[in-house]
C-alpha cells in the first residue's frame, strides 16, 4: 500500500501520523530501527529487516572470490526480496522498463553467473541493471 500523503521537511518523520500496523522495511539492526521507531512515535508496527542493502556489491565480491553459487543466491534473494515487491507499482509507471529490468535480473544476470562468465561481463550487466534501477527509483519518487 502506498502512503496517501508524503511529508518532507524538518521533523517530518516525528510529526507524521503513522497508520496502525505499519510495515517498516529496513536494512538496519534492531538497535538502530528501535531508536527510529521510538523517535517517530510508532508503537504498532511490523518490521521486515531482511533487505539486502546493495546486493550488487556483495555479488561482485563473491564472484571475485570464485563463489558463483553464493553470488547466484544473492541475485535471487535481491530479486525476490526487493524488486518483486515493487513490480506492481513500477508497472503503473512504465511496463516496458519493468519487463526489461526483470529479464536482466531474473534471467540474464543469473545466466552469466551460472555460466561462470568473466567478472568484467558480470560487472557490465550489474552496471546495466543499476542504471535501470536508478530509472525506476526516479519514476517512483
Amino acid at each position: 500500500m502506498m502512503p496517501k500523503k508524503i511529508v518532507f521537511g524538518a521533523n517530518a518523520a516525528k510529526e507524521f501520523e503513522y497508520p496502525k500496523n505499519s510495515l517498516i522495511i529496513t536494512t538496519t539492526s534492531p538497535e538502530i530501527y528501535e531508536k527510529w521507531t521510538e523517535y517517530m512515535g510508532i508503537t504498532n508496527y511490523e518490521i521486515y529487516d531482511k533487505v539486502t542493502p546493495d546486493p550488487s556489491i556483495e555479488t561482485i565480491e563473491k564472484i571475485k572470490n570464485g563463489d558463483y553459487q553464493s553470488a547466484e543466491s544473492l541475485v535471487i534473494e535481491a530479486y525476490l526480496d526487493n524488486f518483486e515487491f515493487l513490480e506492481g507499482e513500477i508497472a503503473k509507471h512504465d511496463e516496458s522498463l519493468l519487463k526489461d529490468t526483470e529479464v536482466l535480473l531474473r534471467e540474464q544476470l543469473r545466466n552469466l553467473i551460472q555460466g561462470k562468465a568473466s567478472l568484467d561481463d558480470i560487472q557490465k550487466m550489474v552496471d546495466n541493471i543499476n542504471t535501470k534501477l536508478n530509472e525506476i527509483e526516479k519514476l517512483l519518487q
